[in-house]
């Protein structure tokens, strides 16, 4: 809540990467952004629980997975995460707390997403060793990185807990939309 999400939480997070969910977790990152003002047509959405419901389909629309997943290209290392190197690439350039950060650490408005796929990442964090997660903030606590570390070491698993309304809320739910479906202008 305090790293991760103040930048992974809004609907234009870096990447398309939402961590405030168990659905934006498994969606993954794309290198699609999310708004382009140079674009000249209509551009495919990209809402969570609308424009696809399973992590197939969102594969196919060009998201790829930032959980652990097992390198085809080499099996033999075992499942590989590229939540797991962002958070250990942040961690080998941590900024000490109340410090200005370099000029050189491209922020702001102004800044090009970097979105790395998994094979792309060694490459990345060669040309780009200070723009670990979480970037430009003072780190995880020892703490922090092991609970992340250990989660994602047994599969970044999410589980999905199915929200039942109690009977007094499913009460007025009905009247809400007995009230919102009515066939008059007011409704």
């Amino acid at each position: 809540d305090s790293k991760c999400a103040a930048c992974h939480g809004c609907f234009d997070a870096p990447c398309q990467l939402k961590l405030t969910s168990g659905d934006g977790l498994a969606r993954g990152a794309t290198k699609l952004p999310v708004y382009d003002g140079t674009r000249l047509e209509t551009a495919a959405t990209t809402r969570l629980g609308i424009d696809a419901l399973s992590v197939e389909e969102w594969r196919q629309k060009g998201f790829y997975s930032v959980q652990p997943v097992v390198d085809t290209k080499h099996p033999e290392q075992g499942p590989a995460s590229l939540l797991q190197r962002a958070l250990a690439l942040g961690r080998q350039h941590s900024w000490p707390a109340n410090q200005r950060l370099p000029d050189k650490l491209p922020l702001g408005f102004t800044r090009k997403n970097q979105c790395p796929t998994l094979d792309e990442y060694p490459a990345y964090a060669k040309d780009h060793p200070q723009e670990g997660m979480p970037l430009a903030v003072t780190g995880l606590s020892e703490a922090e990185y092991q609970t992340l570390d250990t989660w994602i070491a047994q599969g970044a698993v999410v589980e999905t807990i199915e929200v039942q309304p109690t009977a007094a809320e499913a009460v007025q739910i009905a009247q809400w939309e007995d009230w919102l479906n009515r066939a008059n202008p007011r409704q």
